[in-house]
């Protein structure tokens, strides 16, 4: 009963103007931390929901690092929720679960910033709660319209992944959400900055290329996913980065374990089909990044589209990068494809390849609503 006066006391002491939260956050990490002595912390269930509710809005949406002592608190008011979370897992993480639905989006924010701090903390999260957590994002990531909570979903769904609790197809297609979101642009009745829609691809690009380069687990499923990626017209304006990350997983290929299930998925992913694609979107001069990154791709993809070309391509496309910025006209940068695909025919040296390329290029080019 002492401590439960105590912690409502501390609770309390949040309310005086001139006092350092951070303090009173120590104090009650303290409290809420477990000892050798005190290994169970006994509250009732008002302390416990006062405790919830009064932490719960400490939590600052955009810590400010030029004000460090309210930094160092937001994150101190995070540990709290860690030993909240070991010693009353239901009634904390169920609550935040329940502030995800919240009407309110600075909530349903501050959820998400502790849920997903949860997820890379908190065992018992990931143990007991996490599958409702990523059902819940399943609903966010379609409803949700706000470019920071996007961003801090697509922190959540990054955490989730590393914390292996994203595996089945149907779960991994939350990171399909990154994907499309590399490329984002706001609905023409939506008043975003510029900054901001750049602040939300730098998060998505940056995420995508952490997941690839760092969670070897997961590499065989992104793998088979950026291969799709690049042929759905959804995620066309994100083919850059999709791309770039898809030539780190090529590279990193040894890393792989293969396994029968991943060969079958990656057959659904026609070769041709990429190389095709890839053509048509490197068509424009100007798209220079994007020229770059596709052309990287191929080049390392070569051999899977024929075996013939694995070396022929690394000439060609090593001269086309060399024009990649430089090119003085489209005249120009279209010739240089048209060597390349022609080099292409020459290496293959089959009319039946020719015929479905054919055929693939008249459906990209009527897909674009383009005159060949």
């Amino acid at each position: 009963e002492t401590v439960n006066k105590f912690v409502l006391t501390l609770l309390s002491i949040y309310r005086k103007p001139t006092i350092n939260l951070y303090y009173v956050s120590q104090c009650i990490s303290y409290i809420l931390s477990p000892s050798p002595l005190n290994p169970k912390l006994t509250l009732n269930d008002n302390v416990i929901n006062n405790l919830n509710h009064v932490l719960f809005n400490l939590v600052l949406l955009e810590p400010d690092y030029d004000q460090p002592h309210t930094v160092k608190n937001h994150f101190e008011v995070l540990r709290c929720f860690d030993h909240m979370a070991k010693q009353f897992s239901d009634q904390t993480i169920e609550s935040l679960l329940h502030q995800c639905k919240n009407n309110q989006e600075k909530d349903r924010m501050k959820s998400v910033i502790i849920l997903t701090h949860l997820t890379t903390s908190s065992q018992v999260f990931v143990d007991n709660y996490a599958p409702k957590f990523v059902a819940i994002l399943k609903v966010m990531t379609t409803m949700e319209q706000g470019l920071k909570m996007k961003k801090l979903l697509v922190k959540a769904i990054v955490g989730l992944v590393y914390r292996n609790c994203i595996t089945t197809p149907e779960e991994f297609a939350l990171v399909e959400f990154i994907i499309k979101h590399c490329g984002y642009e706001a609905p023409v009745n939506v008043n975003v900055s510029k900054f901001e829609i750049a602040d939300l691809h730098d998060t998505c690009k940056s995420s995508l290329a952490l997941m690839c380069n760092t969670v070897t687990n997961v590499r065989s499923q992104l793998r088979n996913l950026l291969l799709l990626a690049l042929t759905v017209d959804d995620f066309t304006a994100s083919l850059g980065t999709v791309s770039h990350c898809l030539t780190s997983l090529l590279q990193n290929n040894s890393n792989v374990i293969e396994g029968q299930t991943d060969k079958e998925e990656e057959t659904k992913v026609s070769p041709d089909l990429l190389f095709v694609r890839c053509l048509t979107y490197i068509v424009d001069p100007d798209e220079i990044e994007r020229n770059r990154n596709l052309l990287i791709f191929l080049e390392e993809y070569s051999g899977d589209v024929h075996k013939n070309l694995k070396n022929s391509w690394t000439v060609e496309i090593q001269r086309l990068l060399k024009f990649v910025g430089k090119s003085d006209s489209k005249e120009q940068w279209h010739g240089m494809l048209l060597d390349l695909l022609i080099s292409a025919i020459e290496q293959v040296n089959s009319n039946k390849w020719v015929e479905v390329i054919a055929t693939l290029i008249s459906q990209q080019v009527l897909a674009k609503k383009q005159t060949p």
